[in-house]
């Protein structure tokens, strides 16, 4: 085995100076000691590369002792488990119940054995040890202060990451700059807002008109360096986008001026399609409504953005070339982590105005940071409380908004009621059996219950030029649409009732009902997702596709990967050889709630683990729930859904702190 490993039979340094310094007790190899609580540090999803790093670290400081080697080793571990699970910093705190507290039990707790006549540990006085090891005069090669360079930062009683703390730093500068610019209303853009909410974009044959809110928005955005917009579901924070973009360029500010952009292609698909929808749907349309209409600012991801090199690692614009933009709208900004904010703010002239629209209830960004609710918290932030995607007057949208209501607030008592109309609880009591009845129902109800399901799963798609015919165009929306109305969602992807063994499920059942061999990795007409970004193709994580049969300039038919895309308000598709994406895509009949975000679909099932994970929190909850506009059905046990209700995700930062 390589020296080294957290496997490692080998003694250091340490272990060396251990037996020099004449201690009583027989010492434990450090490697040893990684072996012992590589259990625990697994539970909290951490694999032996994280393991490796922690004991590499710790040998840094070879002269401690025995007990500060473990303590230290703990630290590390605890830092890095907060930083997978969305942390910027790790607080120290020796309480039993505190984060680091709970960590350090649960590590402790599920070690192996010790061998050799080692003694046990007690979290509690390993708690105590590592609260006040940060501070130890002789702790000089691990452990610094922001002015040193070391791989970890004690800060505000908290432990960084060295390249986490310098970019919450830079991060809190560039915010400060903005929050402290209080730039003054003159009234400019109010002309220009009244004659917006005078021409009204409609919704059928009712008039979408802005309410106070939605106004309070759209008017400070005109004006204010940092705007943060935050809502619910359906509360119209596109409408907002849509009265902004109106209002600016009868401003005289150009579509060229202006950039849009969300963190995933799903999401700047969504915005750019209600964005045009919206302004089609404005009956009297002035004559810049009109030019806006046929020249709408193009909706990028944010790497696009900024102009992102993969081979490179680096970004195009940064202050030195930054973005050249009057003003900069991001939707979905809930999904947006420390490091991609960072960029995003070194990258804004400091006179191009900046407006965050998200929802700070939903999960936050996958990566590190919370960066939307720290800004909710210390600025003064425009709340949307109305839901127009989920009518009240409907007892269906009544009923999803009650209950995404209840879990905010760590209820769940209309779910643990006789099922009513939009959401509803399955209790499966953990029995896996009922979920897969559950799972195996949908499909044959919501998957392939579809009137002309077979026909447009087992067509030939004919593509003459990169082109499809009408017909075919049709065919393909058809089915695209029909997967858009439903979805199930799981909680994480491995697991029972994670996505990876659903969708074998749901794979397996679409393969009995064709032709295809049973051994097939990918069936024709199944959804798939995009899990990374492919710049070369255009293609980035989130997009939603399908396979299909396609006969290409008249050749033989093969299986393609199709993604739609929208051009001058067209709908077209791009056809993609399977073989150049089978590892960039999964098969997406079920997703994680997480990739789910800046979606909506009529109906949602929301499968929980049928054992309690530190995933499993009232966020994943809300968001789950709020994708579905009509009905949600969530599959798991009552006693796992209370507890996940009255658990938060908890993600420690120091934005909130450094700009009150």
């Amino acid at each position: 085995m390589k020296r080294g490993s957290f496997l490692s039979p080998n003694g250091t340094a340490a272990e060396k100076f251990g037996r020099l310094s004449g201690a009583r007790t027989k010492r434990e190899p450090l490697g040893a000691f990684f072996r012992r609580i590589a259990n625990g540090a697994r539970g909290h999803d951490l694999g032996d590369g994280s393991l490796y790093l922690a004991e590499e670290l710790v040998r840094l400081q070879w002269s401690l002792g025995q007990d500060e080697r473990k303590a230290l080793a703990l630290i590390v571990l605890a830092s890095i488990i907060g930083l997978r699970q969305g942390s910027t910093r790790l607080p120290l705190s020796s309480h039993p119940d505190s984060y680091l507290g709970r960590i350090v039990t649960s590590i402790i707790k599920t070690a192996s054995p010790a061998a050799g006549g080692a003694a046990a540990e007690k979290p509690k006085k390993l708690l105590k040890m590592i609260t006040s090891l940060p501070t130890m005069v002789t702790f000089d090669r691990l452990i610094g202060s922001p002015s040193d360079h070391r791989p970890l930062i004690l800060h505000d009683n908290c432990v960084y990451q060295q390249a986490m703390f310098h970019a919450e730093q830079r991060t809190i500068a560039q915010l400060r700059r903005r929050i402290d610019d209080r730039a003054q209303d003159t009234g400019v853009g109010d002309e220009a807002l009244t004659d917006v909410c005078a021409r009204p974009a409609y919704k059928g044959d009712a008039a979408m008109n802005l309410s106070e809110e939605q106004r309070a928005a759209v008017k400070r955005a005109l004006f204010a360096p940092l705007t943060v917009i935050t809502g619910g579901p359906g509360t119209g924070k596109t409408a907002i986008v849509a009265a902004i973009l109106r209002s600016l360029t009868r401003l005289g500010i150009s579509h060229a001026d202006i950039a849009l952009a969300a963190p995933t292609g799903k999401a700047v698909a969504r915005i750019a399609t209600s964005l045009g929808d919206s302004l089609a749907s404005v009956r009297e349309p002035s004559e810049v409504d009109e030019q806006l209409a046929g020249a709408l600012p193009e909706a990028q991801t944010i790497h696009r953005m900024l102009g992102y090199i993969p081979h490179r690692d680096q970004f195009r614009h940064h202050e030195n070339n930054p973005v050249d933009a009057a003003i900069v709208i991001i939707d979905e900004a809930s999904m947006i982590d420390l490091t991609l904010m960072e960029r995003l703010l070194r990258a804004l002239r400091p006179t191009t105005r900046l407006v965050l629209l998200g929802d700070a209830d939903q999960l936050p960004s996958v990566d590190a940071g919370a960066v939307l609710r720290d800004l909710v918290d210390v600025t003064d932030a425009v709340r949307l409380t109305h839901s127009y995607r989920m009518d009240p007057s409907d007892p269906r949208g009544r009923s999803i908004l009650t209950v995404a209501t209840e879990i905010n607030s760590g209820r769940i008592e209309t779910l643990t009621k006789p099922a009513s109309e939009g959401a509803r609880l399955l209790d499966t009591k953990s029995n896996l059996g009922k979920v897969e009845a559950f799972v195996d129902d949908w499909y044959n109800t919501r998957v392939a219950g579809h009137d002309d399901f077979n026909r447009l799963i087992g067509k030939t798609y004919r593509a003459t030029a990169g082109t499809f015919g009408e017909e075919d165009r049709a065919d393909m929306a058809a089915l695209f649409h029909h997967y858009d109305r439903s979805r199930l969602l799981c909680v994480t992807r491995r697991y029972a009732t994670g996505a990876e063994a659903i969708n074998r499920m749901l794979h397996r059942r679409i393969v009995a009902g064709t032709d295809v061999n049973h051994k097939a990795e990918f069936c024709p007409g199944e959804p798939i997702l995009m899990r990374r970004n492919d710049y070369e193709r255009g293609l980035f994580n989130g997009d939603p596709g399908l396979i299909l049969r396609v006969s290409e300039d008249g050749a033989a038919q093969r299986y393609r990967a199709v993604f739609p895309r929208s051009r001058a308000g067209q709908v077209d598709y791009l056809v993609f050889p399977l073989d150049a994406l089978r590892t960039h895509v999964d098969i997406a009949f079920a997703i994680t709630v997480h990739q789910s975000q800046g979606s909506e679909f009529d109906e949602v099932g929301l499968l929980l683990p049928t054992t309690d994970l530190p995933l499993l929190t009232r966020e994943m909850l809300y968001t789950g729930i709020t994708r579905a506009r009509h009905n949600v059905t969530i599959v798991g046990s009552t006693p796992l859904l209370r507890i996940a209700a009255n658990r938060t995700a908890e993600r420690f930062s120091g934005i909130t702190t450094a700009l009150r």
